[in-house]
């Protein structure tokens, strides 16, 4: 029989092994990108899924979403063209494309929906104001919304974010 203190010695360091490689492994699934960091800077970018190694205890890995996200923008009184008070509400759809420039940028989802409100909301008022109200509720109403978006598209670009879509709902 082996000597029982040898034994606990490998059995410690056959747990130490398991914890450390443990910490060393991640997933990126489908539906998400990462961005490893080191101490606080940007170490790697990673857009495919798998399995991947980072250096334990040391590396910190921040998933971001790959999938479509909604932002639900609250009413908001706009002035038409024609000086009529609007009562506009809004939604938009966007996808993060480039997970280093967005973690630069906002860091978050948080942060970006927090950008991307701004940016529509001051999109939105600069749009309608030069439109009459039979333009924003009947005849030019796609255009306007199309407009918006093409202008928060360019804004959130330098957020690594592509707008997809920007709809008045009322």
């Amino acid at each position: 029989m082996r000597n029982p203190i040898v034994r606990l010695g490998a059995i410690i360091v056959l747990v130490v092994a398991l914890v450390v490689t443990w910490a060393s492994l991640f997933t990126v699934r489908e539906t998400e990108q990462a961005v490893v960091l080191r101490f606080g800077a940007v170490r790697n970018v990673i857009t495919e899924p798998g399995l991947y190694v980072k250096a334990p205890f040391i590396d910190v890995v921040l998933p971001i979403e790959k999938r479509v996200l909604s932002l639900d923008l609250p009413a908001q009184t706009v002035l038409s063209a024609d000086r009529q008070n609007l009562e506009v509400d809004a939604f938009s759809r966007y996808r993060i494309i480039d997970p280093l420039r967005f973690y630069q940028a906002v860091n978050n989802v948080t942060n970006a929906n927090a950008r991307l409100q701004s940016f529509i909301n001051s999109a939105m008022r600069n749009v309608l104001a030069n439109a009459s109200f039979p333009e924003i509720i009947r005849t030019n109403r796609v255009e306007l919304m199309q407009r918006i978006q093409e202008i928060v598209d360019r804004q959130a670009d330098q957020l690594g974010i592509e707008v997809i879509d920007v709809r008045l709902t009322r």
